[in-house]
């Protein structure tokens, strides 16, 4: 028999009052409006209660007879009705679907999902990202997944792709969905998430939607988290204020999201790489919530360009002599999977001039579509104007009314030679002019929503393209927000080397602003050599392609953390008592240019002998109780009732100075060695069954967190 406390709970729940209890069975009555509904739960099979549903029905009450087996098989179908999930889901298919339209559009070809690697645990993943984001779902207890990819390299493509299959799936879940990438208006989480409940279950209490989630049912994607960070940091503000203001604006929502994870919430964010989720603060937050739900980072690889292009293409390439690797952004990528393999032999000599191809044949196609009288080269000259007014607003969508009047105000005489070209009597007005180069195929509207007349550009390579183009034909430096040199870096990454210098040699002026894993990244995207030093910084999941590490400069007391080096001459002077961490080393050639111990510790690294590069053995000195002392006082902090049963690896050397890392790495192979520790991935676990000498070390009178 069913518990009958649990069953008025749950249907208090929902919002039923308990009218009556017999003995077999029990009345339930929810009144909305004009509707009063009535049911009637018996407690045993095959009971009669007829007689209760005439007296309940003369009252004016629709009436339900009910058998539950259990209080599962109750909840599953209170929250079937209530949540109408097959036409809930249903309508999210329908969003799913209308994206992938767009994007056929956008692509004037089919589109179709390609996965690629990712990296988790310190290691690049070959299956899919979306099954492994499922695999979470499907898990029990509280889970924040976060899943970082570079501007326009697939976070938002991916979430659809989780979307659909969470739709399409056996199971009864209802996911809430929403795509907060060039929504001005998205600041707060909190009020995001409340809009989404509203807009989907808007006749339901936002209280029993939290709850469901709690329950599992309603995993929570928000795509574009990192448009909710706060985009008014000033550019002038020191390196660390920025920095620090922009974790404590993200904190906020965090504390919001962590509040929401409770018994078996899901949330999955995507968000652009960014240096706020490598820094301390944000790997504090994580680690003070371990006892109170998991975090999970998934970080997309770049594509694999023979997973796009095929074998045939791939061949033509080398037979060329063409460095494919230059063709590596999505939307080149899906331009030229369209194309036969004779165009595609006669089309692909450089990726610059694949790239001025592109953007020719989008804008000759749209003179024709809209009869509009605008060379390529203005029409260019007038979207890199629309570029400046919408980076400086900050902005990247709006109202189609407001991008008409920017385009207007800014371009009325080219306009107005415009309207001069057009046959006496067909002259058109200059609002009926930039109201059609509103409608350009450089812009779209964004979101699939039917009610949005919000629009922005139609990729961001497109966008990242005139951003660039927007900063190199400026006089003076423009202090924008990070997020649109990255967007710039990006794209040019597929330009031309003479191209990349361009915009390179603008941005080095601002670049010492930047956090350091920034500037490394732009090292890599335009400069690909090393152009400054670097102290105390921390590097995460940052790939050292075909890198130069030229003499001059080099990295001091350093952190990397599941970085890649592949193809590259690694000189063993360019670092001084670094730390590298679940590392990969590929097709390296180490440069042993200095005899000098540079203290460099290499933990849980793979592939190449690096062993020219590494400090020497560890040994065992008077300091080693110490040490372990500071180890395990990470696991177990003053003041707190119990120990933390995991720490990530790079935690454990939090507040050492750099000098002491060796001694630290020294102690943290000692205790493993002893059984007190243990490794797993970028984790390190506490063996509790060791708990009486992790007591006897911390409770020794030598060793501090904070030093000698």
């Amino acid at each position: 028999m069913i518990n009958v406390d649990k069953l008025d709970k749950l249907y208090e729940r929902y919002d039923f009052k308990k009218s009556n209890q017999y003995a077999d069975a029990i009345v339930y009555t929810h009144t909305n409006g004009y509707f009063n509904n009535a049911e009637i739960v018996t407690l045993e099979e095959g009971i009669d209660v007829s007689d209760i549903i005439v007296r309940y029905q003369e009252a004016g009450f629709s009436c339900k007879n009910s058998y539950y087996t259990d209080i599962e098989e109750v909840h599953a179908q209170l929250f079937k009705g209530f949540f109408s999930v097959l036409r809930t889901r249903d309508k999210l298919k329908g969003e799913y679907y209308k994206y992938c339209q767009n994007q056929n559009i956008r692509l004037k070809f089919d589109y179709s999902y390609i996965s690629c690697n990712y990296f988790f645990d310190g290691k690049e993943q070959t299956d899919s990202v979306v099954s492994k984001i499922l695999s979470i779902i499907n898990s029990n207890g509280p889970h924040l997944v976060i899943l970082e990819a570079a501007a326009g390299y697939g976070k938002t493509c991916t979430a659809y792709e989780l979307l659909k299959e969470l739709v399409t799936s056996d199971s009864d879940g209802i996911p809430i969905f929403t795509e907060l990438s060039r929504n001005r208006k998205a600041a707060v989480f909190k009020y995001v998430l409340l809009d989404e409940i509203d807009r989907l279950f808007h006749h339901l209490k936002s209280d029993l939607v939290t709850y469901e989630m709690a329950e599992g049912r309603i995993p929570v994607i928000i795509d574009g988290f990192d448009e909710l960070i706060s985009k008014s940091v000033d550019m002038d503000n020191k390196l660390h204020d920025k920095h620090s203001k922009s974790f404590d604006d993200m904190e906020s929502m965090l504390d919001t999201i962590g509040d929401l994870l409770t018994h078996n919430t899901k949330i999955i964010l995507t968000s652009r790489k960014s240096a706020i989720f490598n820094g301390d603060k944000f790997n504090n937050w994580v680690e003070g919530r371990e006892n109170r739900f998991k975090v999970t980072r998934l970080i997309l690889h770049e594509p694999n360009i023979k997973d796009w292009l095929g074998t045939e293409k791939i061949e033509i390439l080398k037979y060329q002599n063409i460095p494919y690797e230059s063709f590596g952004n999505p939307v080149l990528l899906a331009h030229l999977r369209n194309m036969s393999c004779d165009k595609f032999n006669n089309y692909c000599k450089d990726s610059e001039e694949v790239i001025k191809d592109y953007l020719i044949m989008l804008l000759e196609r749209e003179k024709e579509r809209q009869d509009i009288h605008f060379t390529v080269e203005e029409q260019l000259e007038i979207f890199i104007k629309l570029v400046y007014e919408m980076v400086e607003l900050d902005i990247t969508s709006e109202d189609r009314d407001f991008i008409k009047d920017i385009i207007l105000v800014k371009n009325r005489n080219l306009i107005n030679v415009l309207r001069s070209r057009y046959p006496q009597g067909l002259s058109q007005k200059a609002e009926d002019i930039a109201s059609t180069l509103a409608r350009h195929a450089l812009l779209d509207r964004v979101g699939t929503s039917k009610n949005t007349n919000k629009i922005g550009f139609i990729n961001d390579f497109i966008f990242g393209l005139l951003i660039g183009e927007c900063i190199c034909k400026l006089k003076n430096d423009w202090l924008i927000d990070y997020k649109y040199i990255d967007l710039a870096c990006t794209a040019y990454s597929a330009r031309s080397a003479d191209e990349k210098v361009k915009l390179y040699l603008k941005l080095k002026p601002i670049t010492l602003m930047l956090h350091s894993q920034e500037q490394i990244e732009i090292d890599i995207k335009l400069n690909n050599q090393l152009s400054s030093n670097h102290k105390d910084a921390s590097f995460y999941s940052v790939t050292f392609k075909n890198f130069i590490f030229p003499d001059g400069f080099s990295f001091t007391g350093c952190t990397f953390s599941q970085c890649i080096f592949n193809k590259i001459e690694i000189r063993k002077s360019s670092f001084y008592s670094c730390i590298f961490i679940d590392c990969r080393f590929y097709d390296c050639t180490i440069l042993n240019d200095t005899q000098e111990d540079r203290k460099l510790i290499f933990s849980n690294c793979f592939g190449d002998d690096i062993s020219p590069l590494k400090t020497k053995d560890f040994v065992t000195s008077d300091d080693d109780y110490y040490y372990e002392k500071i180890v395990l006082q990470q696991f177990w902090q003053k003041g707190r009732a119990n120990a933390q049963p995991n720490r990530a690896y790079r935690t454990l050397f939090a507040g050492v100075p750099t000098k002491q890392y060796y001694s630290v790495e020294n102690a943290i192979e000692s205790l493993r060695r002893k059984g007190i520790l243990e490794k797993q991935g970028e984790l390190v676990y506490l063996n509790y069954e060791y708990i009486g000498e992790v007591r006897n070390i911390l409770s020794s009178g030598e060793g501090d967190i904070n030093g000698k």
